[in-house]
């Protein structure tokens, strides 16, 4: 397939996700477990899938199905020793390959593994376990440029992760900041009436009114920016303006991104990390209820489950492959579209019986117009 598509494998991305299903508890496999579901469904057991795909069309090059409560860090573990197994034959499309992941995935076993191959990475770092990096003033960040004629603002230093020097790069983009901060104060307006709730009550025990805020402040940022206290058993709480401005200053639009492309200007580091959209996409088209859905799942056994998760993966690479050609060819469309309009392109044969002469058979092809007659072009579908 690299040899044939002409793959570019300069930038892979990797990611997992996970996908519910209506398993019975009762039913003995392995594969299905309840843990945290992406999509709120922890209630029912689930299947994970890791997935590696090009940054370019996200043509999937390697995936693997999962247990459903087995962490991240645990799976990108295994999937670097298989990796580093498949490098020969990506190597022969290309000999400098760059591996994005997301901080998900961090573990310093993991990492030295993944120093050991012939792969770069970019990865992004746990901003908490970094404080000397938020600390550092706002004028320090300078404007990297981006694809497009966009900038972001970053500080770039090196310094020693996971045992190694790295170059590490802190982005700041104030739109994100923004929408943080707006959905701290939503979340906190949400949390209001249960806190006045709590302030109702008369005589609560301290170690009582501790267990029940820490059940509503749930959420990034939330136990920063509420402080409480009890007084002669009464529950009093504020929105704390000071660990707000904090959190502006410090954490508000920061990601740390770290990688071995010393080499590399900012914006293409930046460039790279920002490439994860690309397997988000990915994971969006395999939930999709109407083309390469993994729903529904009609199986029970862990093998069918591993062949199910092959051949979903194998459609995601078909689409890919399609939409790459038809880009190629010039028609700038996404998947979703370019699928609906196939949809919409049907030939009917009919068949005429001619008694013992047996049958005529004509093709008729439904008429099509606009960008369902373009594609049927592209795609020599006339043929």
């Amino acid at each position: 397939m690299i040899q044939h598509w002409d793959i570019n494998l300069a930038g892979l991305i990797y990611d997992t996700t996970n996908f519910y299903t209506f398993i019975n508890t009762q039913t003995k496999c392995q594969l299905p477990q309840r843990g945290h579901n992406k999509q709120r469904r922890s209630d029912l057991r689930q299947v994970g899938l890791a997935l590696l795909v090009t940054r370019d069309y996200r043509i999937p090059l390697l995936h693997r199905v999962y247990a459903g409560n087995e962490a991240d860090t645990t799976q990108f573990g295994r999937v670097v020793g298989d990796l580093t197994k498949r490098h020969r034959i990506l190597a022969q499309g290309c000999e400098d390959i760059t591996l994005v992941f997301d901080k998900g995935n961090n573990a310093r076993k993991n990492q030295v593994v993944l120093d050991q191959t012939a792969f770069h990475f970019v990865g992004s770092l746990v901003a908490t376990q970094h404080r000397n990096l938020l600390a550092v003033s706002r004028q320090e960040y300078r404007a990297a440029p981006l694809v497009g004629g966009e900038s972001l603002l970053a500080y770039r230093t090196q310094q020693q992760v996971m045992g190694e020097l790295r170059t590490v790069v802190v982005t700041y983009n104030p739109k994100l900041a923004e929408a943080q901060e707006r959905g701290i104060r939503l979340t906190v307006k949400h949390k209001t009436p249960l806190l006045n709730k709590l302030a109702e009550k008369r005589k609560v025990a301290e170690a009582t009114m501790t267990l029940a805020v820490k059940r509503i402040l749930v959420g990034q940022y939330l136990q920063e920016v509420v402080n409480w206290r009890v007084v002669d058993g009464r529950f009093q709480w504020w929105l704390d303006e000071e660990g707000l401005n904090r959190l502006r200053r410090e954490r508000l639009g920061k990601k740390i991104l770290f990688t071995d492309q010393h080499e590399w200007t900012t914006g293409e580091i930046i460039q790279a990390y920002h490439g994860q959209y690309v397997i988000e996409h990915a994971f969006r088209q395999m939930k999709d209820p109407y083309f390469v859905s993994w729903w529904p799942m009609f199986h029970w056994t862990d093998q069918k489950m591993m062949v199910h998760g092959f051949y979903c993966v194998l459609a995601l690479l078909l689409v890919s492959l399609l939409t790459k050609r038809v880009r190629e060819a010039g028609k700038e469309i996404g998947s979703q579209r370019l699928l609906a309009l196939l949809d919409g392109i049907k030939e009917v044969a009919v068949i005429y019986p001619l008694g013992k002469a047996g049958a005529a058979t004509e093709y008729v092809r439904s008429e099509l117009f606009g960008e369902e007659a373009e594609v049927q072009e592209l795609l020599k579908l006339g043929q």
